[in-house]
């Protein structure tokens, strides 16, 4: 190392003023350029891009919180109990509400309920699985649902209530 370094300062010293300016400049600018490369434009980058991800952030907190909000809110509601439910009755009552424009026909069965549907929504399916588990104590057992020509399903949907 030292070897090098001595040779380095012999040369140095052979070399005209105008050739140290030059060697002097040329580590100038790449001294420069190492600085805006490792530092200065890596944070410049940061500091632009920051308040767009901030918000971003921000949104996504707040949807989470929202949807916190409603689960704590759907575990505060009480559990229908499942003998005083006549699932039938309920069943028809819930899709003349949500979804009047699907026509169901609706049998019970020993362990829950079968439907048969014509130009269900996808959300509709959606929104009576979410209310089967959480106000009538039932799972989506089973779904074979065809597409239908006016946009929506047709088809079997059969509901099981489930055991406590």
């Amino acid at each position: 190392m030292n070897r090098t370094v001595q040779q380095l300062r012999a040369r140095w010293s052979t070399m005209a003023t105008r050739e140290r300016r030059a060697v002097m400049l040329a580590a100038g600018v790449l001294a420069v350029a190492v600085l805006w490369l490792a530092l200065l434009h890596p944070a410049l980058r940061t500091l632009r891009q920051a308040p767009g991800d901030i918000a971003k952030l921000q949104a996504q907190l707040r949807n989470v919180q929202v949807q916190a909000n409603e689960l704590e809110q759907l575990g505060k509601v009480p559990h229908a109990p499942t003998a005083e439910v006549e699932l039938r009755g309920t069943l028809l009552d819930w899709m003349h509400r949500h979804a009047p424009d699907t026509r169901v026909e609706v049998g019970v069965l020993p362990a829950g309920a079968s439907l048969q549907v014509h130009g269900m929504r996808p959300t509709t399916l959606l929104e009576l699985a979410r209310v089967a588990r959480h106000d009538w104590n039932c799972t989506v057992s089973l779904v074979k649902l065809q597409h239908a020509a006016s946009g929506g399903f047709d088809g079997r949907v059969q509901l099981t209530r489930r055991t406590p």
